[in-house]
């Protein structure tokens, strides 16, 4: 058995005449009464077991956002009190942080990589222990464009958050920026 994504065949096609040819006779299909599927398989299901081919399916089905939320909140829970933390210590500052929370309740692919900041804890603790690395990252000529958008003063330690760099922001958060061992080349992990 296999499923894919179901709608109306109004919304699949809303021009053209469809029929069904039965008794030998034409007969014209309501459009309301009938039923389309797409040509992508979302899950295939064998006695006892599925297998669901699509992850956002398998999000929906098993209410994996509610989970992706927890652990976004948590990320952002951890980077605010380090925060706070370094910013009493005056090595780094980060201003309007809330911008992150925000941005994440209202775009499902920023609160996916504030969850996946989660697994690696110590990603959070990276950026503010290594804020040199993080001011070298941003003036190299390799990385320069890319993190153009994130605003910072290395004299007052201060990055300020602002809705253009949040995306960018989390790339550097997630530690993407790398330096290959072999080839010695400056490159950013798109998957991170």
């Amino acid at each position: 058995m296999f499923a894919s994504e179901v709608s109306s065949l109004a919304k699949v096609k809303r021009t053209g005449f469809m029929a069904n040819l039965s008794d030998n006779q034409l007969k014209k299909l309501k459009r309301d009464d009938v039923i389309g599927f797409n040509s992508e398989v979302g899950l295939l299901a064998n006695k006892n077991e599925l297998l669901v081919v699509k992850p956002q399916l398998f999000e929906t089905l098993f209410n994996i956002e509610r989970e992706i939320e927890e652990k976004a909140e948590k990320t952002f829970s951890n980077l605010k009190v380090m925060s706070e933390r370094f910013s009493k210590e005056n090595i780094l500052h980060i201003r309007n942080i809330e911008k992150i929370l925000e941005a994440a309740s209202k775009n499902k692919r920023i609160n996916k990589r504030l969850a996946k900041i989660s697994k690696e804890e110590d990603l959070i603790n990276a950026l503010f222990e290594n804020i040199e690395s993080v001011w070298l990252i941003l003036e190299s000529k390799e990385f320069k464009d890319e993190f153009s958008s994130i605003k910072y003063d290395k004299e007052s330690n201060t990055i300020t958050i602002t809705s253009d760099c949040i995306d960018k922001f989390l790339t550097l958060l997630s530690d993407a920026p790398y330096e290959s061992i072999i080839g010695k080349r400056k490159r950013l992990d798109r998957t991170r």
